[in-house]
């Protein structure tokens, strides 16, 4: 695939999508309980097709929860953003297998 995303480029994104949100939600130091919901469309809109399949909001949220409680859980290993883009990745990978 010509546009394909690397992995350092998917967990920037997560970084970035971090910033967006925190600057989104100041008032409240970043705290929002329906994070998922900004970081999917976030990261959707620029992801599109680069994994070589599109993800939906609804599987990119899916996806996000269950990344953040094995991050919470202390079984996720590694930083936070490769963790996420990770998770996404082989989402995405199972998805085209379909």
């Amino acid at each position: 695939m010509e546009n394909a995303i690397t992995d350092s480029e998917l967990a920037a994104l997560f970084v970035e999508a971090g910033q967006h949100h925190h600057a989104a939600f100041i008032e409240s130091d970043g705290v929002d309980p329906e994070w998922p919901l900004f970081y999917a469309a976030y990261v959707q809109t620029r992801l599109w097709d680069r994994l070589g399949v599109l993800l939906t909001r609804s599987e990119l949220v899916h996806v996000l929860v269950a990344a953040d409680l094995t991050m919470a859980s202390g079984k996720g290993t590694g930083d936070w953003p490769s963790v996420y883009a990770e998770r996404i990745r082989s989402f995405a990978a199972r998805k085209l297998a379909r």
